[in-house]
């Protein structure tokens, strides 16, 4: 996927956002609505510039045909699919305090449009 513009990058996460709260796709009045913008046919450019950059599909014809091409698991499947055991035995936090963080990590970096998880040793 190339480069994105710093509006289509906001288009993006809000999209990824709005799928990952409602199971469908936004509007093309709902993506307007939520990032200011008064006309839904600039979002219809936006979507376009999206879909000629890879990032989406869009099936013509249905007003929630967005589809993202790039789906990114949410944390728990996420989780599931790591190799290496988390484990805390600091004294200091439990598990459930130490995965609450890390989820909330991994779900701002979606939002963020960063798209990948990827674990660092």
């Amino acid at each position: 996927m190339s480069e994105l513009t710093e509006r289509q990058a906001q288009v993006l996460a809000f999209i990824r956002q709005f799928l990952r709260e409602n199971g469908s796709a936004p509007t093309q009045r709902e993506i307007a609505d939520a990032i200011g913008c008064a006309s839904a046919n600039a979002v219809a450019l936006h979507l376009k510039a999206l879909e000629r950059k890879g990032a989406i599909t869009t099936k013509t014809g249905r007003s929630r045909g967005i589809v993202l091409n790039d789906r990114v698991p949410d944390f728990d499947t996420w989780l599931q699919g790591q190799a290496v055991p988390i484990e805390v035995d600091c004294g200091c936090v439990t598990t459930e305090v130490l995965l609450f963080w890390v989820k909330k990590a991994y779900n701002d970096g979606l939002l963020a449009g960063a798209g990948k998880a990827e674990v660092m040793k």
